[in-house]
């Protein structure tokens, strides 16, 4: 099955290869990817949600314009950008939460005058996981206490003797 863009569609076009194709006639690279207009002299590169199209003069108006030069960056699913602070990595079997750490963390936070929404902000953390990490409802694993611990300034995990 074939999945064709509803507007190209409407056009009367179909996808082949590289090239679009209506009744036969080949339209090359050289038309506008917007109206399919024929492109004198060098096409715009705009980008509209996300797909960069060469387009005429007339069709840049629908997007951004952007320089030819541009690569495009990686989004993470997400659609978040990755914390400023990222703890080093350490082997977790050696660490363990000390007792009492959701009062530590709550008191801490208290005490900046900081809500769980701000905190959760500064340690790329959700606000839901921090009220349940104040609760002791959820233990963090040791790259999460660590942004808390860093954020906060407190300690919450300890090193624990390796048998």
């Amino acid at each position: 099955m074939t999945y064709v863009c509803a507007s190209i569609v409407a056009a009367g076009l179909v996808l082949m290869g590289n090239a679009y194709q209506t009744s036969g006639l080949k339209i090359n690279e050289l038309n506008c990817e917007v109206c399919g207009k024929e492109i004198r002299g060098k096409p715009i590169l705009i980008e509209v949600e996300g797909a960069v199209l060469r387009v005429c003069p007339e069709c840049a108006r629908f997007g951004r314009v952007v320089s030819e030069r541009r690569q495009s960056q990686p989004v993470p699913a997400s659609g978040h950008q990755e914390p400023k602070y990222r703890p080093p990595q350490v082997d977790a079997e050696n660490y363990e939460l000390v007792d009492g750490y959701g009062q530590i963390i709550k008191r801490a936070r208290e005490s900046l005058g900081l809500t769980q929404t701000q905190l959760g902000i500064k340690a790329g953390i959700k606000p839901s996981l921090i009220a349940k990490i104040e609760q002791e409802r959820f233990y963090p694993d040791l790259a999460t206490a660590k942004k808390i611990e860093h954020v906060l300034k407190v300690h919450v995990i300890k090193e624990v003797e390796s048998p």
